[in-house]
């Protein structure tokens, strides 16, 4: 014990028949104490480090995890959000051009005179359009009582004006009766369907999305509808082209109303609402849709997909040109929306990484070195405190008084005669120091005393003289340093 002073202050002059201090039982009659106590803190300090490494570990890594599923989920929802706002301003520059046909002076000179000549020229329109913009499947205008009277298909080989001969009833058609009894500057949005001929749908599939708006004479009487039937690829391309198999595995689809697929699914799944509804994403993934039809735009994740989406909004108004007024304009249609969604690859949660249970593995040894650097420093503890109970004890019945002191003259442990004879209470000398328990002249003498034994690094023996009980007792104080 290099660095302590040990004074022991052995009685010359005692009253017989004192009585030693009862002896305690001492850390030696514990053998094997602190083995015992190395090997039962291990398994609880371990589990404490472990918990608190894994918790970090884990807690960083789904942080990490959700913050990626977060940013690829914005990513999705800004992409489909984009291609909705391209879908609407693409259904919106048909209704211009259909509202520009709907108000040619030549269909209104035929609407109020029925001439040859006026139906020829709109004719003539018609075509010029359907040549300009292939998209243009049908462009038809259809009287009062729901006839074709003026009509233009695209074919293989371009646009075809329909002889009057072939011309049909379509009075019964939905989008007729639908179409004809809107207000002027109205127009009508289909369902983006397939096409229906002769009451058969036909194959091979033709996706079509059909605008109309009415056609009133100078009476304002209705006189017929002026519709447009647009091949639904040149919406949908962009949906199939841009991300719609990207590598990462990232698909593209459009949904309708009722959670059909229109795109982005096995044929025999496309189109429900055509062919009594068996299929449909509504039906595969219910809680998804649900969410969906709830608000505009956002991602969803289920199980290892995200689906980002954002909504196409079939009607409302709309400005006939970049900064007119609202409300010049207004699309009606039976359809409430439709959904632009993507399906991305969710990326794996902290349980599926390949690198987890290495990591872990790797937590676990970290934390079982820092449980066991632990509990030996613990065993170290209950050491030192087992030694110094041992020393107390040794000294504690020994009929001297004993004082273990620092190089600082500071007292580290002193034994029950010591404390009696200098009116210390039990464990109260712990850091005093010879001043503040004895008179100057007395300190001074032990601080001389003290000095002596570190300088020569040998032990001093001095006389000591206290009044106990009235009369002088002389005591023999031996100063020697530990090492």
């Amino acid at each position: 014990m290099e660095g302590r002073l040990s004074e022991e202050t052995h009685i010359r002059s005692q009253k017989p028949g004192g009585t030693p201090p009862p002896e305690r039982p001492t850390a030696a009659d514990a053998p094997g104490k602190s083995d015992r106590l190395t090997f039962s803190n291990f398994a609880p300090r371990f589990l404490a480090v472990a918990v608190l490494a894994l918790s970090t570990a884990f807690g960083i890594g789904y942080f990490q995890s959700t913050q990626t599923s977060n940013r690829i989920g914005a990513a999705g929802t800004a992409a489909t959000t984009k291609a909705a706002e391209t879908f609407r301003n693409t259904v919106e520059a048909l209704a211009i051009d259909l509202m520009m046909l709907a108000r040619m002076p030549s269909l209104d000179r035929f609407v109020a005179g029925g001439r040859e000549a006026d139906r020829e020229e709109v004719e003539r329109a018609f075509l010029a359009t359907a040549e300009t913009w292939p998209a243009f499947a049908q462009v038809r205008y259809l009287d009062a009582d729901g006839m074709e009277r003026v009509r233009v298909d695209q074919t293989n080989l371009g646009a075809k004006a329909i002889p009057r001969s072939d011309l049909q009833d379509k009075s019964g058609r939905g989008y007729f009766k639908s179409a004809v009894d809107l207000p002027i500057s109205d127009i009508y949005v289909s369902r983006l369907d397939l096409n229906v001929e002769r009451g058969e749908i036909e194959v091979p599939w033709k996706p079509m999305l059909r605008v109309a708006t009415p056609v009133f004479d100078k009476g304002g009487n209705r006189a017929g509808i002026v519709i447009i039937n647009v091949l639904a690829e040149f919406l949908l391309k962009p949906l199939q082209t841009a991300r719609g198999a990207a590598a990462d595995g990232t698909r593209a689809f459009l949904l309708a109303d009722d959670g059909s697929w229109i795109t982005g699914a096995p044929k025999e799944k496309l189109w429900g609402f055509m062919f009594g509804g068996t299929h449909s994403f509504a039906k595969e993934h219910p809680k998804t849709w649900n969410e969906m039809t709830r608000v505009a735009a956002g991602a969803i994740a289920e199980n290892d997909r995200l689906y980002a989406f954002a909504t196409v909004k079939a009607g409302g108004e709309f400005r006939l040109r970049a900064g007119a007024s609202p409300g010049q304009m207004s699309l009606s249609s039976p359809v409430a929306f439709w959904k632009i969604v993507e399906s991305i690859p969710r990326p794996p949660g902290v349980l599926e990484r390949p690198g987890t249970w290495l990591a872990v593995l790797i937590a676990l040894a970290v934390s079982a070195l820092l449980a066991r650097e632990w509990a030996v420093l613990a065993r170290a503890r209950h050491q030192v405190a087992d030694h110094r109970r041992m020393i107390q004890d040794l000294i504690d019945n020994a009929d001297a008084q004993i004082a273990i002191k620092s190089l600082q003259g500071h007292y580290l442990i002193v034994n029950r005669h010591w404390e009696a004879m200098n009116g210390i209470a039990r464990d109260k000398s712990a850091a005093l120091t010879s001043d503040e328990i004895h008179r100057p002249a007395s300190s001074d003498a032990i601080k001389s005393a003290d000095r002596q034994v570190i300088e020569t690094n040998a032990p001093v023996t001095t006389e000591r003289t206290y009044q106990v009980n009235g009369e002088d007792r002389t005591y023999l104080a031996n100063r020697f340093p530990l090492r």
